[in-house]
């Protein structure tokens, strides 16, 4: 069984996110596009320089082969959103 990178948020007005393509998938993807895999209608209301230095950051974590939990957000507004590697 292969590695999934995962996003996971929702928004208090009930927009969730759930992403899981393979990690190899999603490391070529924000390679190639500079993105993470989100469509950009479901960001959850967050700017682009910090959707960009979120994705720098992530970039940066998966490679160097970080697992678990990269990223675990909760916003004052409510917005929540989890980034990691699921380990098989």
């Amino acid at each position: 069984m292969q590695k999934l990178f995962r996003i996971e948020g929702s928004s208090l007005l009930g927009d969730k996110v759930d992403i899981r393509p393979p990690l190899e998938a999603a490391v070529k993807i924000i390679r190639v596009t500079g993105k993470l895999p989100i469509p950009d209608k479901r960001s959850g209301g967050i700017s682009a320089s910090d959707l960009k230095e979120l994705t720098d950051a992530v970039e940066r974590c998966l490679s160097e082969d970080v697992g678990g939990d990269i990223m675990n957000i909760t916003t004052a507004e409510g917005m929540r959103l989890r980034i990691y590697v699921e380990q098989p």
